[in-house]
């Protein structure tokens, strides 16, 4: 399978490239639907476990399901349905479909505020260069952020977007904005202000649960002010409740509604975490040496929270990193605390991080998740503590929105910083805590 692939790759791609240009007709949608299923099936075969080549070798299925048919003639509902099965994203295309797509934005309907906003998801890499990057890595780069800038701008002044936003169609607004430049919105207050009041004032409820991503967008914007912000995030949650109290069609819409207003209710949101007294957190089990019931209970020391669950792979990717940083201020006035919560379910590693996991059972049963993290704990050499909290690992308060996430707390219990990965920025995490220790007339490590 992957031969076959590897030795096709440059063919499917001259291949493609042609038929784009040619003079071809229209591909019809049973063409589209073969395509999409083709692709569906194939990237299925591929073996995830092989990391170094399955991004590209799902670029390779991708572009053998296209292999022949004419972008350039494809009408927009086409290429929705390519992009909703993410055929076009796996493709690596995205100049090609940036400018199609921009084509159909020219319209000053809905539906060219729909091509506007499936425009963002096909933006070219602007990440900020290194130290070392040479001088054409650097206009790379900021030509990069200048077509951001202008998709971003196509969006905001698009006067399709009321309408479009209206009827649920340009929902896809909220996911497509992470793939925008951070420098680029940052640029870009009064524009995204704009589309806030816009999202707000037209989401059907269908799509309301999602406006909580259009937040955490403006609120990583150190350029739009707090008072902005936080009328951002009143509108927000006054549109949530108008959907909630409209009865949400479903019950996994009525779930969304429901954990978008706590999150944006949140100490976090609300800009009460950093700064303040820790949200409450209570333990409903722990095997930490001393019994404690709350986080109050480890006030004189620093507290580093760990939030993660024994299924999230990338948390139990970075435990040697927790285990070092364990060792480093073992003996010191530091808890480094696993923080989780009850799953319903838990996942057993009999032969460790890289071998086989294993699903069991534990709905309603708090005492058999309990007593399997004992396990898991000897399994994983987690030499550090773990607690359950009756609040939920997606903790709304500290404002996870993904695990692994840590926070750091001062020995007075008041929350330091937060939003970090436990297995990046090793250097930065000693610096925070250590200043903490010294902060508060505590022994810190030595050097190293």
């Amino acid at each position: 399978m992957k031969l076959k692939i590897h030795a096709t790759v440059a063919s499917l791609s001259i291949g493609l490239m042609s038929a784009m240009a040619a003079d071809a007709a229209p591909p019809t949608d049973e063409t589209i639907s073969q395509a999409i299923e083709k692709y569906g099936e194939n990237s299925k075969k591929l073996d995830r476990s092989d990391r170094e080549n399955y991004g590209r070798l799902m670029t390779a299925e991708a572009r053998a399901a296209l292999a022949g048919i004419a972008l350039s003639e494809m009408p927009l509902q086409q290429l929705q349905q390519l992009h909703k099965a993410r055929v076009l994203g796996s493709a690596d295309m995205d100049e090609e479909v940036g400018a199609r797509l921009e084509a159909f934005a020219g319209d000053p309907g809905a539906s060219g505020a729909v091509a506007a906003i499936m425009r963002l998801s096909y933006l070219p890499r602007a990440s900020v260069p290194r130290e070392d990057a040479t001088d054409a890595d650097r206009e790379r780069a900021e030509q990069a952020r200048e077509v951001h800038a202008a998709a971003l701008r196509l969006v905001a002044d698009h006067p399709g977007l009321p309408a479009a936003l209206a009827s649920g169609e340009g929902g896809d607004i909220f996911m497509a904005l992470r793939f925008v430049d951070h420098q680029t919105m940052a640029a870009a207050g009064p524009q995204m202000l704009k589309l806030a009041s816009l999202a707000t004032a037209n989401v059907p409820g269908g799509q309301a649960a999602q406006l909580s991503m259009l937040f955490d967008v403006l609120n990583g914007n150190e350029d739009i002010d707090a008072a902005d912000r936080e009328r951002v995030r009143s509108d927000i949650v006054a549109a949530l409740h108008a959907a909630q109290g409209n009865d949400a069609e479903d019950e996994n819409q009525s779930r969304g509604i429901a954990r978008s207003l706590a999150y944006l209710e949140g100490a976090y949101a609300r800009g009460e975490l950093v700064d303040h007294a820790s949200p409450p957190l209570d333990f409903t089990w722990s095997n930490y040496a001393e019994p404690i019931g709350s986080i109050e209970d480890l006030k004189g020391k620093v507290v580093v929270l760990d939030f993660w669950a024994t299924w999230c792979g990338p948390c139990i990717g970075s435990f040697p990193n927790v285990r070092e940083l364990q060792a480093r201020y073992d003996g010191y006035p530091v808890v480094i605390l696993g923080v989780t919560s009850l799953q319903g379910y838990h996942i057993d590693r009999p032969e460790g991080a890289s071998g086989p996991a294993k699903r069991i059972d534990t709905k309603d049963d708090p005492a058999k998740e309990h007593e399997l993290m004992n396990t898991f704990v000897e399994q994983l050499e987690m030499t550090w503590p773990v607690a359950f909290t009756s609040q939920q690992v997606f903790n709304t308060d500290y404002g996870v929105r993904g695990i692994p996430h840590v926070a750091i707390l001062d020995p007075a219990g008041v929350v330091r910083y937060r939003g970090m990965h436990p297995a990046s920025d090793k250097a930065g995490k000693h610096e925070k805590i250590d200043g903490l220790l010294r902060e508060f007339n505590l022994p810190v490590p030595e050097a190293g």
